[in-house]
């Protein structure tokens, strides 16, 4: 065989040598890759803390999700990434980053924790839903030649997520105070009971007070309340203060025509709103009938400036519509009228002269109470209002009542010597002095005559 035919045939089975331990070598290192493939599983829970889960409701939000991946094996595995790819009805709270972890090394046996912030979709229905959780990783492969390689792998995990709580916020009671409404008053307090009867947390709970005429806000800026969470089982009581118009009705008496509140019934709206769900519920308060008072007369001698121990009687009538027991009328401290105390009394006994007892009075009853007082003397002359504070008690609950009542008291000059009361010119006063001087000189001599 020619030397050159010789060369080129060792070439040509040199060549398909090599190629045969490639191929070889490249089909081990595919089949080893694929017996070692690394085995992952995972669970998510919601909460921070597997043994206190949280449930997730359609409309919860800032809910946060944990998401455990564990490593079955079988070999290490380096520069692991995993992260969550969520969905419907999954979204992110708004400035949350992406659930994202990372280690350097994860040997068989270790996991990786995700934790995020999210918000369900008020629009979800109970029940199971999936997210897939991506892995990247590296791992090194021994060739049957001896060389380490390091081969780039992934995974996708689906991980199921469970919504199946829900929230129910409701009003579970409510009370006032006082505890009966009388037609009269001027203010309550409304308490409001509520309870979340579901059995996952109530985000977004929000309360607004609609009461009806002739209840409203005593504070307007009351009338929306933000709660935020609140916990299954857990109840929050509110406080709503209101104030009460009065609805009057006019009435005939013997002794005249006068108005007074009426006994009606009103209501107040409560309306619950909170992610995934609303509460509406009318509260009906009744304003009971009730005694009020009014002033039908006054009687007192004329009164002037400075006056002390002067008579003030008023008809008191009541002219509501229910019965007063008990009636006591006060004289309220003022700087225009006080109480007058004898000298010869001690001061502190003005407190017993403040208060005159009137008994029980029914619908359409008059009776008439005295007050002595003093008048100040650094006022001018005119009509002034004496403030009467009425206190009784209520059947038939027997709850205390108040009501203030102004009495008209016409206050005169009185009598003053003052060089502007006399009229004339200087004369005239001279002429007035000189006579009085005359009459008593007379006088004076009269009595010297007689005494001679």
């Amino acid at each position: 065989m020619p030397r050159n035919l010789r060369v080129i045939l060792i070439a040509i089975m040199f060549f398909l040598a090599m190629s045969t331990l490639m191929m070889v070598s490249g089909g081990q290192l595919n089949a080893s890759a694929q017996s070692l493939k690394p085995t992952f599983t995972a669970i998510s829970y919601w909460g921070l803390n597997s043994s206190q889960p949280l449930q997730a409701s359609p409309g919860s939000s800032f809910l946060p999700l944990t998401v455990m991946i564990y490593y079955l094996g079988p070999v290490e595995l380096f520069n692991v990434t995993a992260y969550v790819k969520y969905s419907y009805p999954l979204t992110l709270v708004k400035g949350e980053p992406a659930p994202e972890a990372f280690v350097p090394l994860l040997e068989p046996g270790g996991s990786l924790r995700l934790v995020s912030l999210y918000n369900v979709s008020s629009n979800a229905t109970p029940g199971v839903y999936n997210v897939t959780v991506n892995l990247t990783y590296y791992v090194e492969e021994r060739l049957p030649t001896g060389e380490t390689v390091t081969v780039k792998g992934t995974s996708s995990l689906p991980v199921e997520v469970a919504i199946t709580g829900y929230s129910k916020v409701v009003v579970v009671s409510y009370s006032t105070y006082p505890e009966v409404l009388y037609a009269g008053e001027s203010a309550a307090v409304l308490k409001i009971y509520l309870e979340n009867e579901g059995n996952s947390l109530a985000s977004n709970v929000t309360v607004k007070v609609e009461p009806q005429s002739p209840l409203s806000m005593l504070y307007p800026n009351m009338s929306t309340i933000k709660l935020g969470y609140l916990p299954p089982g857990h109840i929050v009581n509110l406080s709503v203060p209101l104030a009460i118009a009065n609805v009057t009705q006019v009435t005939s008496y013997p002794f005249g025509y006068f108005s007074a509140p009426k006994p009606l019934n009103t209501t107040v709206y409560i309306n619950v709103t909170y992610s995934g769900g609303y509460y509406l519920v009318p509260i009906s308060l009744y304003l009971r009938p009730s005694a009020y008072f009014a002033a039908i007369n006054a009687y007192h001698s004329p009164i002037s400036v400075g006056a002390s121990n002067a008579y003030v009687t008023v008809e008191l009538a009541n002219v509501g519509y229910g019965k007063a027991e008990y009636v006591t009328a006060t004289l309220l401290p003022n700087p225009i009228f006080t109480p007058y105390v004898p000298s010869s009394e001690n001061p502190l006994l003005a407190v017993d002269f403040m208060n005159e007892s009137v008994g029980d009075l029914s619908s359409g009853e008059a009776q008439n109470v005295t007050f002595v007082i003093s008048v100040s003397s650094g006022i001018r002359p005119g009509t002034y209002y004496l403030p009467l504070m009425i206190t009784w008690y209520q059947p038939p609950t027997m709850q205390v009542m108040h009501q203030i009542i102004l009495v008209p008291v016409k206050v005169g000059a009185g009598f003053q010597l003052s060089m502007s009361s006399l009229s004339g010119s200087s004369n005239t006063i001279l002429y007035v002095i000189a006579a009085v001087v005359i009459i008593i000189l007379v006088a004076m001599a009269v009595v010297g005559a007689r005494r001679r």
